[in-house]
């Protein structure tokens, strides 16, 4: 292990405390863990102003932002199980990035998700009807996890076709920049919703999901500028090593040229600090230059992954438009056309 490496092993260690370990469970009001990875209570029935009169059970699969617990991605989990669908989360600790380019700890609990919803969507249910996938990441993590599950799937054409959606909350821009990495991995390490360099967050954590978050412009304190420099540098140590390089290089890749045809939704902000905004909305163009279905929302003052808590309202009727409109509404339509033809 090179002196960085072991620099940055020492930082993990000071900071650990902040965390909980990773784990693979899913956003539901009644949490059960089995074996690693947990499904949602919802029986998945049929709800008219989502689906119509189409009949699929949908899973939902949460790929979380670097640092999120699972008691974070619980309010997005039951916006879904209240309207008929599965739920199964991913949620990853700053800390796996240690390990992200081997053949343990990260890459193994990706590895055992996606061996999970194969499993499920290669299915049908009991009473016939077709399984189907919606994926919702957060930050470049879960896009990037999400980059990792459909290149398994290249070779299966058939379960590619069973995801009929993708929301890319506050993700795809500039996934291999150093600084980039740097400012989501300071983030999660000091429990902000927003670059410490350049505004800093208070938490209030009295249900159990993050209800508060007000944040002030001030000057970065010697911790969190130190902690970001030296970020950095190890990003860029990183993402140099061959191994890692060649896999994250592939997944953009796979995420740039061959995402499934289903339709994209991006919620992202003009004043997210992480990941820069023109970045994702070039993104953004090059996927509707490839003739990929592509929706957006710019909700302008929202930090980084923290739409949904000042706007609730705005981003539940974004995802209930694109699932309506784009994701399912569309499928009928491509039916009814067949059979007329």
């Amino acid at each position: 292990m090179t002196a960085l490496a072991k620099l940055f092993t020492a930082a993990c260690t000071s900071y650990r405390h902040v965390y909980a370990k990773t784990t693979c469970t899913t956003a539901t009001k009644n949490d059960v863990v089995d074996g690693g990875a947990t499904f949602s209570h919802s029986t998945g029935e049929i709800v008219s102003d989502v689906f119509g009169e189409e009949e699929k059970v949908v899973m939902v699969v949460l790929l979380g932002w670097l640092g999120a617990e699972t008691k974070h991605l619980r309010r997005y989990g039951e916006w879904y199980s209240s309207r008929g669908m599965k739920v199964i989360t991913l949620v990853i600790e700053a800390e796996d990035l240690l390990v992200f380019g081997q053949e343990k700890g990260l890459v193994k609990r990706i590895s055992e998700l996606q061996s999970d919803v194969v499993s499920w969507v290669s299915e049908k249910e009991e009473d016939g009807r077709e399984r189907c996938l919606v994926f919702h990441t957060f930050s470049n993590t879960g896009w990037l996890v999400y980059g990792i599950i459909l290149d398994g799937l290249q070779e299966r054409q058939e379960l590619m076709e069973k995801i009929k959606g993708c929301v890319v909350d506050s993700g795809s821009g500039d996934p291999l920049n150093p600084q980039v990495w740097a400012a989501g991995c300071a983030t999660a390490f000091l429990k902000k919703r927003s670059s410490p360099a350049a505004h800093l967050g208070k938490l209030n954590d009295s249900d159990g999901e993050v209800n508060e978050l007000r944040t002030q412009e001030k000057e970065p304190g010697i911790a969190e500028t130190m902690l970001l420099s030296f970020l950095k540098k190890w990003f860029f140590f990183l993402l140099n090593l061959p191994h890692l390089n060649r896999r994250l290089t592939r997944t953009v890749s796979v995420l740039s040229k061959n995402q499934p045809s289903c339709p994209q939704l991006y919620l992202y902000s003009t004043a997210d600090k992480v990941i820069p905004f023109k970045s994702i909305e070039t993104f953004m163009e090059e996927q509707k230059k490839m003739g990929k279905r592509v929706c957006s929302y710019n909700f302008g003052s929202s930090q980084h992954v923290d739409h949904y808590r000042p706007f609730p309202n705005i981003y539940s009727s974004q995802l209930q438009n694109f699932l309506n409109v784009y994701c399912f509404a569309m499928e009928i339509e491509a039916e009814t056309n067949r059979f007329q033809d």
